[in-house]
């Protein structure tokens, strides 16, 4: 399973779909992904855990928006937070996920929050997300330990 981990991803453009302003889509020059195996019984000797951790160019986002603050043009580079709220659950209302499925689909009012290393910030309000990696994306591992 893979997992799309905000922190440390960079964004490289978010733009907007001409034929349809509420339509946005964030592309990701360097994903953070974390590729788990729930499947493994044998735990890293060295402690490091079964995680394997990888970057990917070919990640995005595909959201239908409602409403959106901060600076888009400015919100790109580097992540260093970002989070999604389901705003519709009672049972688990402000509980942030730093964390998304890839792919993934999400058809319930949310928020993303995306804070950039550069300092510049997005919140986006969207009734539906889609998480979509292209199908040539390339996986390129690095060791967290």
């Amino acid at each position: 399973m893979l997992q799309l981990e905000f922190a440390d991803s960079e964004i490289s453009r978010i733009t907007v779909d001409p034929q349809n302003a509420s339509l946005l889509r964030i592309d990701f020059a360097a994903a953070l992904l974390r590729m788990t195996d729930s499947n493994d019984a044998n735990p890293n000797p060295l402690g490091c855990g079964n995680n394997r951790y990888g970057y990917s160019q070919g990640v995005s986002l595909l959201l239908t928006t409602t409403h959106t603050s901060g600076d888009a043009a400015a919100c790109t580079g580097r992540l260093s937070d970002g989070s999604i709220t389901d705003v519709t659950d009672a049972t688990h209302a402000g509980q942030r996920r730093t964390e998304l499925a890839v792919p993934s689909q999400c058809n319930v009012p949310l928020r993303l929050d995306l804070q950039c290393a550069n300092g510049a910030w997005l919140q986006i309000h969207a009734t539906s997300l889609q998480c979509v990696q292209a199908a040539d994306a390339r996986w390129v591992e690095v060791f967290k330990c």
